[in-house]
């Protein structure tokens, strides 16, 4: 036996879906706005003090990244938090794509290096364990390039 057709039914369900999306999508936004890593001033900024910093050195794991076998010179800043130091290194002389986020997991000895250009947007990633460097893409890689993107957001800005 069919039931019958109830048109006032169908549109208060599609009126409940519609709702149910228009609330999911502005959720969306918002989180992806509050999530917002860097702005591009608070990156000039970092750029900026890193390039004048005293802090120098040769970077490793080239070839996994896109760079030259034997490494690159960078200028660089650290800082440590929960048991991660966390650099940020922009490579001398500069380049398009020469940014380098790295992370190291002081209990573990893990690494994870992120080459980004000046737009944030990632280029290459490798992970570093027990000294082998190998290439790093997925959902772990993109949580992690994140994380790595809110660590230095979140940090205030040096003065001037």
């Amino acid at each position: 036996m069919q039931r019958p057709h109830k048109p006032h039914g169908m549109l208060r369900r599609w009126v409940l879906i519609g709702t149910s999306l228009a609330l999911l999508s502005t959720t969306v936004a918002a989180d992806a706005q509050s999530s917002a890593p860097i702005t591009a001033e608070k990156l000039e900024r970092l750029i900026d003090q890193t390039l004048k910093g005293a802090n120098e050195a040769r970077f490793g794991a080239g070839g996994t990244v896109g760079l030259p076998d034997r490494g690159a010179n960078a200028k660089y800043a650290s800082f440590e938090e929960n048991g991660v130091t966390f650099t940020f290194a922009v490579i001398v002389p500069r380049q398009a794509d020469g940014l380098l986020l790295l992370s190291r997991h002081l209990a573990t000895n893990v690494g994870k290096v992120h080459r980004t250009d000046a737009h944030l947007r990632r280029v290459a990633s490798a992970r570093i364990q027990g000294g082998i460097v190998s290439e790093w893409d997925g959902s772990e890689c993109d949580a992690d390039f994140a994380a790595q993107l809110a660590a230095w957001a979140k940090r205030p800005p040096a003065s001037k």
